[in-house]
């Protein structure tokens, strides 16, 4: 078969279909893609946070020559962070955390200490604030592919014009 006879068949085939059909199959396309968005915003954060997350707690480091200090002062059933500097008071789950930096105390293996400073402009980043902006671009997302969907499958006007009668 030709070019210009694949060109003839082709514009047969969609000589029925109004103008803005093809619009709407493209509406109805970035609909289906935003809402794939809206669910993949959602797996990439589950997936940072389960692969890449953990759960540690955020330690102001002191100085060296503190950290020295106070481990010779350290007596058993002190509390071990106190060696390293001051922690945050509850666990906070961390993505991305540098695993050679994570502090592990010998006088309590089970303790995670994730030294930061924001002097120096450290800043860990949480899952917490992964979800947060997860669900936020999901709900974007979600929404814009409805809001395409529906302008997709909204009803058209019928023409009023009466087709002319050839004589």
């Amino acid at each position: 078969m030709s070019d210009a006879s694949q060109e003839h068949a082709h514009a047969d085939a969609h000589a029925g279909q109004p103008p803005r059909a093809g619009w709407r199959r493209w509406l109805r396309r970035l609909g289906v893609l935003a809402l794939v968005g809206a669910a993949l915003a959602l797996v990439t954060a589950f997936t940072i946070d389960r692969a890449f997350g953990t759960d540690v707690y955020l330690l102001t480091p002191a100085p060296a020559e503190a950290v020295a200090a106070n481990r010779l002062l350290w007596l058993p059933g002190d509390p071990v962070a106190d060696i390293y500097g001051t922690i945050s008071d509850q666990k906070i789950r961390v993505a991305f955390a540098d695993k050679e930096n994570i502090v592990v105390p010998k006088e309590d293996p089970t303790l995670r200490l994730y030294p930061v400073s924001a002097q120096a402009g450290e800043h860990a980043l949480q899952t917490k604030s992964v979800w947060f902006i997860a669900w936020r671009a999901a709900a974007g997302a979600a929404l814009a592919g409805a809001l395409l969907l529906l302008l997709a499958w909204w009803p058209r006007k019928k023409s009023t014009a009466q087709p002319h009668a050839h004589a």
